[in-house]
């Protein structure tokens, strides 16, 4: 997987050129980010932004999914698409394959177990079966934390069926998933969160300009109060309990909004 800048790597001439802001994604049911819905149409959060960054490029947005977590920025550095995006936390690996905007919304890492499993910390996880999507941040947290993943999962979301159906015994999950899904599982618990601060941002090519415009829009529509609207529309009154779960979990770790 290299790090060179493709032919096709995306600008924004190359956008108003064909008329399009294409963003990739790998879409999760259980995110408020970016997902599927009814009719097959794409909503959430980062659908929200970036709409309204393709609307100043004076372009029509597009959704593309491409088919595993694992394809998404080797897609983009293909020039498969202009932008990556859905729950995309930034990390030291991925910096090194795409360049990210500015983070625009910080995350808590949480861990869930099924309650008859006898996890009742983050310290009780040796010997326990772990649940993850391949190349995420929660299957490198796991191993950073001593424990190999005995389960694949296809999606972040599945995390919920995989415990429920005893597949695993325990999974990191976003706060943004956790906050929203976890009390549909009445067999499952939270056991505590991570002491990790996690945000997420865009991904573009490397060099493309396409990084400064959207740090520029991301500024704006702070400045002028349409990201919080984003966010309470999108998030509603879940919003504040995320920010409050990510204080917690970080000691009080700067986020990248007022």
């Amino acid at each position: 997987m290299g790090t060179a800048i493709p032919a096709a790597a995306s600008s924004r001439a190359d956008v108003r050129a064909h008329g399009k802001l294409v963003v990739l994604c790998f879409p999760d049911t259980n995110s408020p980010f970016l997902s599927k819905r009814a009719g097959g149409e794409y909503g959430g959060v980062d659908v929200a932004i970036l709409r309204s960054f393709a609307v100043g490029l004076h372009v029509p947005l597009v959704v593309q999914e491409v088919k595993t977590f694992g394809e998404l920025l080797p897609a983009l550095a293909r020039g498969d698409g202009d932008v990556a995006a859905g729950g995309l936390s930034i990390t030291p690996e991925r910096q090194k394959l795409a360049d990210f905007s500015r983070p625009y919304f910080p995350v808590a890492v949480m861990v869930i177990a099924r309650r008859d499993k006898g996890i009742k910390t983050v310290d009780d996880l040796a010997g326990k079966r772990g649940a993850a999507v391949p190349g995420t941040t929660h299957e490198a947290l796991m191993r950073q934390r001593g424990v190999t993943p005995t389960v694949a999962l296809a999606h972040a979301g599945e995390a919920y069926q995989a415990l429920r159906d005893d597949r695993a015994d325990f999974a990191f999950v976003d706060s943004t998933s956790g906050v929203v899904s976890l009390d549909r599982y009445p067999g499952l618990v939270l056991v505590g969160m991570l002491p990790t601060a996690d945000y997420y941002g865009f991904a573009v090519a490397r060099g493309s300009d396409l990084r400064g415009a959207l740090d520029h829009h991301l500024a704006q529509i702070r400045q002028q109060g349409l990201l919080y609207s984003i966010f309470t529309r999108e998030l509603g009154p879940q919003a504040v309990k995320l920010y409050e779960l990510f204080r917690q979990s970080t000691g009080g770790a700067p986020n990248p909004l007022p």
